[in-house]
């Protein structure tokens, strides 16, 4: 990839030489970002649960053993070894990083990986800690983790501030056909991460798998009972932590302060959301369920399209389902 073309405004571009001293906290705030406590606590208690399972059902305490404990903490030592020594290609000692703004008005990251652009108001904030900067973007998950010295104040301003009205209007003058453009909110966000909710448990794997639990719990005899509650109990912390994997991933779907919409042009429907197609074909669905909080699409590969309230006019969303209803 070739380096940026940074330009001299608002400010010149600055360069930093590495000499191994971020290698650490870089690595120790990313991995804290990647794999936050709440996220190996859940790890260990899905492990364990499997644990307790296996125990019943072969009485091995080297396999219990294996799986509750030492499986996970071996896939969290490889990961961290592994982040170690990508942090290390970015900021080991000879390792340059320059960041600046591009010709597009961007704030530019660049390293010898690769650079790293954000718009205006992208960040959702900035924290610095042990001579690092920790960027939570908007869109972009895990953080990402760089010098601290690399972005100003001006800077940081720059990657928070919000939009708000001007990107509306400038998402209506760039999309037309689009009667109602929506601004992402926090409150936006949550609307988004219900319908994702639900939309899992409409799925039919889902509702095989609640149905199987049912039956296992209830037809098991008295010697099985307790692995099949176990094994219910597995399943739900995995449904808990898919949700919480469902709810990461609709956020970067629908980052704040960002606009979306949808609008049916002829008999395609045309969706300016990121990480969706520019358009479906109505006939390509396979299921469109409309409440109160917006629209759900769900295709015949099983795949879920979320429009929360306001992002497909009334209009449209009556001619959608016309068309699908056939």
């Amino acid at each position: 990839m070739p380096p940026t073309e940074f330009v001299d405004t608002p400010r010149p571009p600055l360069t930093i030489s590495c000499d191994g001293s971020l290698v650490r906290p870089v690595a120790t705030q990313a991995w804290k970002a990647t794999f936050p406590p709440a996220n190996i606590a859940l790890r260990y208690a899905v492990t364990a649960v499997l644990g307790v399972v296996v125990w019943l059902s072969t009485h091995s305490e080297f396999l219990t053993a294996a799986i509750a404990v030492l499986a996970p903490t071996v896939v969290l030592v490889v990961s961290r070894l592994r982040l170690h020594q990508s942090i290390r290609a970015v900021v080991g000692p000879g390792r340059e990083l320059t960041s600046g703004y591009d010709g597009e008005g961007r704030f530019v990251v660049d390293r010898a990986t690769g650079s790293l652009d954000f718009a205006a108001g992208a960040v959702r904030d900035v924290a610095r800690v042990d001579g690092v900067a920790v960027v939570r973007s908007r869109s972009r998950l895990p953080a990402f983790v760089t010098a601290s010295e690399l972005l100003t104040a001006d800077d940081v301003e720059f990657l928070t501030g919000s939009a708000g009205g001007d990107a509306v209007q400038e998402f209506r003058t760039a999309h037309p056909e689009v009667g109602s453009p929506l601004l992402v909110t926090p409150e936006v966000q949550q609307v988004a991460a219900r319908l994702m909710r639900r939309a899992l448990v409409r799925h039919p794997f889902v509702q095989l798998a609640l149905l199987g639990c049912v039956l296992m719990v209830v037809l098991a005899d008295d010697r099985l009972r307790a692995a099949a509650v176990v094994t219910v109990l597995a399943l739900a912390v995995a449904a808990i932590f898919r949700f919480g994997v469902a709810r990461a991933s609709t956020r970067a779907l629908f980052p704040e302060d960002s606009v979306v919409g949808a609008a049916l042009v002829g008999d395609r429907l045309v969706l300016h959301v990121p990480g969706y197609p520019d358009e479906l074909d109505p006939a390509d669905l396979r299921a469109v369920h409309v409440a109160d909080e917006g629209v759900t699409l769900r295709s015949r590969r099983q795949r879920v399209y979320l429009l929360p309230a306001g992002t497909l006019d009334a209009e449209d969303t009556a001619r959608l389902l016309e068309l699908t209803s056939g």
